[in-house]
């Protein structure tokens, strides 16, 4: 599907004329009549009635149009973030808190793991965007890099701590005691030695004998999909996905009812539950959302 075709289609919905839309698209009305056609030749629906000099848009279009403004505010379709390890850790449990409340009807998957895999994954199209240390970045020409803005960190003790009677804190008096550990990425590990000296190195000079989650541990994953068709246009689908790791379990089943309205549209009212058994303080274990989503079949 071209993308321009989309834009066409949004500018007559908006101007609900064919000279205004071709006007703020700065190209003529029967090349944007042509744009619409092949539209409507694509996705084998009619999206205008043409009534000699009337044009009215049809069911069809008002629904494409809606599910196209939807993904524009970011309430429909789906994204995948990467996550280096250090602003996984800060970053991504309210990240996922604040589309939840913002976007309840984006589709959100998470990938962590380091930052050259991360890079990878990009370029490869398997995530969306990434959110890592910069200074772990080598610029290149398809990247476009832009700062989200500076993570303060430091070391933290109880107030009734034996450290916080020490006037100075030192390397030395800190290597007393067992330092619990978000992951830290390579590039935070030789900014520490750089700025504190080998001493500082958290694999090596200090007592870090805790982590909070290992980058290497083991995931597993299994997929289950199930469909039922009453007839040649009318199906129930439902998948199952479970996510098992040693800290959590993430369960989320997707169940549908998808009516045909041509061999490349379909209409899909949906309901999907999704469940994690370890969730922070104040948020809930099991989420349900309701849809309706346009979808296109990319195969035919």
């Amino acid at each position: 599907m071209d993308i321009h075709h989309l834009r066409h289609l949004i500018a007559v919905a908006e101007h609900q004329s064919f000279r205004k839309a071709a006007d703020a698209l700065c190209i003529t009305q029967p090349a944007l009549s042509r744009s619409l056609q092949a539209l409507e030749q694509e996705l084998g629906v009619r999206l205008i009635d043409r009534q000699g000099r009337r044009n009215a848009p049809t069911a069809a279009m008002k629904e494409l149009t809606r599910s196209v403004e939807l993904l524009k505010r970011a309430d429909l379709g789906s994204i995948a973030v990467g996550f280096g390890p250090t602003p996984a850790a800060i970053l991504m449990q309210p990240f996922l808190a604040r589309m939840t409340c913002d976007h309840p009807r984006l589709q959100v998957r998470i990938a962590r793991g380091a930052v050259d895999l991360l890079v990878q994954a990009l370029r490869n199209e398997a995530i969306d965007i990434a959110i890592v240390d910069q200074r772990a970045l080598t610029p290149a020409d398809d990247l476009t890099i832009e700062p989200a803005g500076r993570l303060r960190g430091g070391f933290l003790c109880r107030a009734d701590h034996p450290l916080t009677r020490s006037p100075l804190l030192t390397l030395d008096a800190l290597r007393e005691f067992p330092v619990a550990s978000t992951p830290l990425s390579d590039e935070l590990a030789r900014l520490l030695v750089d700025q504190l000296g080998p001493d500082a190195d958290p694999t090596t000079g200090l007592p870090v004998r805790h982590r909070f989650s290992s980058e290497g541990e083991a995931v597993g994953r299994g997929l289950v999909a199930y469909k039922h068709a009453f007839n040649d246009s009318v199906a129930f689908v439902d998948t199952l996905l479970v996510e098992a790791g040693s800290d959590n379990t993430f369960v989320q089943n997707d169940a549908g009812l998808q009516v045909d309205m041509s061999k490349k549209l379909a209409l899909k009212v949906g309901y999907q539950v999704r469940h994690n058994t370890d969730v922070a303080p104040g948020i809930k274990k099991t989420d349900q959302l309701m849809t309706t989503n346009l979808v296109y079949n990319f195969a035919q």
